[in-house]
């Protein structure tokens, strides 16, 4: 059994069963990477079919949010992947609320829970993994406080914070949107939003490319063109220049467009 606190620590509890358990601090014998020094331990998913694996997720903003062992909490990398700004969890990366590692006919699907929305992936990668948002178009950017899931099925229940219960059946890892099918739509997402100054704009290409960014107010008139040498993987783009107003920006590669609506409160 594993638990965490609200101190960043982070406990195996070996024969949990037993009159006599073994409790170990893990946080404590982490190999080359540590936690965050102060950090609130928002949830733990251990993978139903080993033990040993195990994902930490803290769910304070300015830290790195997840870390994965395969040892029973022995040694940790970074997963965070490009829901983190930096290597260091600096930034405005989301935060992160829930954790869950759901096995599958042909696989793992990992899901988390974030203040912007559910995002999954079917292989982490150290700090190169990349998570892909799930239902943008119906649980959208909203916090996600839980997720649980049951194996017999493939169920999977999705709780928000004021956008209602979602659930799907995830059986197979074709079943969640994957990076290949980012690489076919342009996925991108801007926070916070509504602003009163500054404005993010994430965005996922797995691939060079040269990204147009133009930035309409409601009266249809270009406010800011730009251009985005945007690298494999995780891109990001500061939107600063901007006046009170509601304005639509749109990123393109010169294929495919996505436009999404932002609101400044300055």
């Amino acid at each position: 059994m594993y638990y965490g606190t609200s101190l960043r620590k982070v406990y195996r509890l070996d024969n949990a069963n037993s009159a006599t358990p073994v409790r170990t601090e893990l946080t404590a014998v982490s190999g080359t990477v540590t936690f965050p020094v102060s950090g609130y331990v928002s949830s733990i998913a251990v993978d139903p079919d080993n033990a040993d694996h195990v994902i930490v997720a803290f769910s304070n903003y300015g830290v790195y949010s997840l870390f994965y062992s395969t040892d029973a909490g022995t040694t940790w990398q970074k997963i965070g992947g490009n829901l983190e700004a930096t290597s260091t969890g600096s930034g405005t990366g989301p935060s992160v609320r829930w954790v869950k590692i759901h096995p599958v006919s042909d696989g793992i699907v990992y899901l988390v829970g974030t203040s912007t929305g559910l995002y999954a992936t079917t292989q982490l990668n150290g700090l190169n993994t990349v998570w892909v948002q799930q239902g943008a178009s119906n649980i959208g950017n909203v916090v996600v406080d839980m997720i649980d899931s049951r194996s017999t099925d493939g169920l999977v229940l999705v709780a928000t914070h004021g956008n209602g219960i979602y659930s799907a059946n995830i059986n197979s890892i074709n079943d969640v949107v994957t990076v290949d099918e980012v690489a076919e739509n342009i996925y991108m997402q801007c926070y916070p939003n509504p602003s009163a100054d500054k404005v993010t704009v994430s965005f996922n290409v797995i691939k060079k490319s040269i990204m147009s960014v133009q930035i309409y107010n409601l009266q249809g008139k270009i406010v800011v063109t730009d251009k985005i040498n945007a690298t494999p993987g995780r891109n990001e783009y500061l939107i600063d220049q901007l006046k009170q107003g509601v304005y639509l920006v749109q990123l393109s590669d010169g294929v495919k467009s996505v436009t999404r609506k932002i609101v400044i409160t300055n």
